[in-house]
């Protein structure tokens, strides 16, 4: 049985001798993330100018929240993933930050033209459920102690995304359908986009997928249109979850079948 690989967002401690430790670079990760707080505050600051003329009085509330969640988010990966990738977390938080800005936009437009009888305030409970979704975060973080034990899980949680992408399309107009779009299930006014929890899902099933027939992947027997690609055989056993353990005892098993089975598919 072929030792796991260690990466970058793996825990070294049981890392082989000779292993070099790879570098945890938190201090890279706060750097980023500070950037991604300064174009955050930049975009709000912007918006308010632009269509006010002047930042609003809740900028600087919007400011030290916004700075505060992923400061507890760098901290918390800090202490329980040192060696996390250090691009995610700042990418998230630009992300998240410049959907905050257009939101912003939003509520400053519909409220100039008047399309409410109330303000329209969309983009503080954006932030709210962002906080939310950190909380989670944190709450995987402390429970999922080890990424590496999803992948025994990978293909049940593949198909439970899949699942979830079906399911507003079989249910009833009425349950399902927002502005002509079947991607909702509304029930006694709540309503949720499950295919947000199936683009989890199936990252977590492709992440694993790939790192178990990495080597078979790498086998490519052909060329379709200037790209390399796995031959007929290689593909059905890529595909295949228990295929690896019985090739791996056939006399004819050719080498593509051998890596394959030495990628922790034991």
């Amino acid at each position: 049985m072929a030792a796991p690989a260690i990466g970058p967002g793996t825990d070294p401690k049981n890392a082989a001798p000779g292993v070099t430790t790879p570098p945890r670079r938190r201090g890279t990760e706060l750097v980023m993330l500070g950037f991604a707080v300064l174009i955050t505050v930049a975009a709000q600051t912007i918006v308010d100018i632009t269509i006010t003329g002047s930042p609003s009085p809740e900028i600087a509330t919007f400011s030290a929240w916004f700075t505060g969640i992923w400061l507890v988010a760098h901290l918390v990966v800090r202490r329980f993933a040192p060696y996390a990738d250090p691009l995610l977390l700042p990418c998230v938080a630009v992300l998240t930050g410049l959907g905050l800005a257009m939101i912003h936009r939003l509520d400053i437009a519909a409220n100039a033209l008047g399309e409410s009888v109330s303000s329209r305030e969309d983009a503080p409970t954006q932030l709210l459920w962002a906080t939310v979704g950190l909380v989670l975060f944190v709450a995987v973080l402390l429970v999922v102690r080890d990424h590496r034990a999803l992948s025994r899980l990978a293909y049940t949680i593949g198909l439970v995304g899949l699942v979830l992408l079906a399911i507003p399309a079989v249910l009833p107009s009425a349950l399902s359908e927002v502005n002509g779009a079947k991607i909702w299930i509304r029930v006694a006014g709540f309503s949720i986009q499950p295919g947000e929890f199936a683009k989890i899902c199936l990252v977590i099933f492709f992440a694993a997928y790939l790192v178990d027939k990495r080597d078979v992947l790498a086998l490519a027997s052909r060329r379709v249109l200037g790209l390399e690609v796995p031959g007929p055989g290689t593909s059905a056993r890529c595909w295949s979850p228990g295929a690896c353990r019985s090739s791996c005892w056939s006399s004819s098993a050719t080498w593509a079948a051998r890596c394959c089975c030495s990628a922790s598919s034991w």
